[in-house]
C-alpha cells in the first residue's frame, strides 16, 4: 500500500512538473513572452487582454515549446472569437488555427501554430476578443487571449454620456469626449489634485430605449508613477442603458514629489468609435527647498558686523585725532592701529587728478596732519 502511494505521488509530481514546462511566444526569439513555465503572462488573460492585432495583421504565429522529448505534446484544442455566434452577414472576422509544419520541422524544439484572423469587408470598425486554448494529456488547458481590430470605427455612440454626477456629462457627451478630456485639443486638460486618491464617474445612456455594449475599460499611464485600478459596476463592461453604472478610478500613486502624470481612460464600444478620456493626476506635493540658517552662519554675520564696526570706530577716531588706545597696552595698541592705518592708506586708489607729489609740495609746511588731508572721504569711502 505504501509503495503504491509513493508511486502515485511520483507520477502526480512528474506530471505536474512536465505540464508546467510549456512556453508560448509570439516569435522564435521571444518564446515565453505569452506563457512562461505554464503561467500566462500579463496582457494575455481574458480580463486584461492588451495586445491589439491591427486590421492589416491577417496572420500571426504562436510558438509552443515544452520540455524536449519527454514533455506532453501541447496542441491547440479550440479557438474562439467574440462574434462567432452571429449570422455571417454580421460577423467582423473569419478565424482559423492550424499547425504550420513548414516552420515547425521534424526536429524543431518548438511547434508553430498559424493563426488566421481575416477581417471581413464591412463599414465602420470594431475590436473583438480572440483566444486559442492549448491542452495536453493530464494537464490543465491554457488559453491565450488578445484583441483584434477590424475596420476603422468612425461613428460615435450617440446618447452615451459620462459625468461626475448621475445626470451630468463633464467627461463625454453623445459618445464624444468634452474639451477638457479630449487629447486632441489644445485646451488645458482636467487635473486631479494631489489630495484625491480616487474619482468616481457615471456612465449611462440618455435614451430610455437604446442600450449599447461596452468592453472592459482600462487605463494607460506610466506605471512607474502610479498603478491605477478600477472598481464599480462598469468595471467589467457589459450592456449599458439608462440605468447608471459607476466606475471608480483608484490612482495608487507610487511617488509623492508632486509630479503631474497623464492618464488615458479607454472605453471600447464594439461597432462604434472608442472613447479615450485624457486627464492628469498630481501625485504628492511639490517640495520647496527650505533655506536654513545655522549657528555658524549667525556667528559669521555677527563677527563680520563687529569687525566692520571696529574699523569704522578706528577710522572715526583717526579723523578726530584721538587716541583710542590708552592704558598699559596703549603702546602696543597704538602700533597696531598705526600699522592698520598705513595698510589702509596703501590700499587707497591713486587718483589721476590728486597726485601725491603736488599735495606734498602744496602742503609741505603743514604740521600736525590730522588724517583729513590727501583724500576725499566721500569719493573714496562713502559718507561717514
Amino acid at each position: 500500500m505504501g509503495k503504491r502511494l509513493i508511486l502515485i505521488f511520483i507520477v502526480a509530481y512528474t506530471s505536474a512538473l512536465f505540464c508546467s514546462q510549456i512556453d508560448i511566444g509570439s516569435d522564435n526569439g521571444k518564446i515565453g513572452d505569452i506563457v512562461s513555465s505554464g503561467v500566462i503572462q500579463p496582457g494575455w488573460t481574458f480580463q486584461n487582454a492588451a495586445y491589439k492585432s491591427p486590421p492589416s495583421e491577417a496572420i500571426f504565429y504562436l510558438y509552443v515549446r515544452g520540455l524536449e522529448l519527454i514533455s506532453p505534446d501541447f496542441e491547440a484544442i479550440e479557438f474562439h472569437h467574440e462574434d462567432e455566434q452571429k449570422p455571417d452577414d454580421h460577423k467582423w472576422v473569419w478565424m482559423n488555427v492550424t499547425k504550420d509544419e513548414k516552420i515547425s520541422g521534424l526536429f524543431s524544439e518548438y511547434t508553430v501554430y498559424k493563426v488566421e484572423q481575416e477581417c471581413l469587408n464591412r463599414e465602420g470598425g470594431t475590436t473583438l476578443h480572440m483566444n486559442v486554448t492549448f491542452g495536453a494529456s493530464g494537464c490543465d488547458p491554457i488559453t491565450v487571449n488578445w484583441l483584434k481590430v477590424c475596420g476603422q470605427p468612425t461613428a460615435t455612440r450617440t446618447g452615451l454620456s459620462i459625468g461626475f454626477g448621475v445626470n451630468s456629462a463633464e467627461l463625454a457627451y453623445d459618445g464624444v469626449p468634452t474639451l477638457l478630456f479630449d487629447g486632441n485639443t489644445k485646451d488645458d486638460s482636467y487635473t486631479v489634485s494631489s489630495d484625491s486618491d480616487d474619482i468616481l464617474v457615471y456612465l449611462y445612456m440618455t435614451d430610455e430605449i437604446t442600450k449599447t455594449f461596452l468592453n472592459s475599460p482600462y487605463i494607460i499611464t506610466d506605471h512607474e508613477v502610479m498603478y491605477p485600478t478600477l472598481n464599480g459596476s462598469a468595471m467589467r463592461g457589459g450592456w449599458l442603458d439608462s440605468e447608471r453604472k459607476e466606475l471608480q478610478i483608484n490612482f495608487n500613486c507610487l511617488v509623492d514629489d508632486g509630479i503631474k502624470e497623464e492618464l488615458v481612460l479607454v472605453i471600447e464600444i464594439p461597432y462604434f468609435h472608442d472613447i479615450e478620456l485624457h486627464f492628469f493626476k498630481k501625485c504628492g506635493m511639490v517640495k520647496k527647498s527650505k533655506s536654513k540658517i545655522g549657528w555658524g552662519t549667525i556667528f559669521l554675520f555677527l563677527g563680520a558686523g563687529g569687525a566692520l564696526w571696529l574699523l569704522w570706530y578706528m577710522y572715526n577716531q583717526k579723523l578726530k585725532g584721538e587716541n583710542m588706545c590708552e592704558g598699559s597696552c596703549g603702546e602696543s595698541c597704538g602700533e597696531a592701529v598705526s600699522g592698520f592705518w598705513s595698510w589702509l592708506k596703501s590700499r587707497k586708489p591713486q587718483s589721476s587728478v590728486l597726485k601725491k607729489p603736488a599735495l606734498d609740495k602744496e602742503l609741505g609746511s603743514y604740521e600736525g596732519d590730522d588724517g583729513k588731508v590727501g583724500f576725499n572721504v566721500h569719493s573714496q569711502y562713502g559718507t561717514v
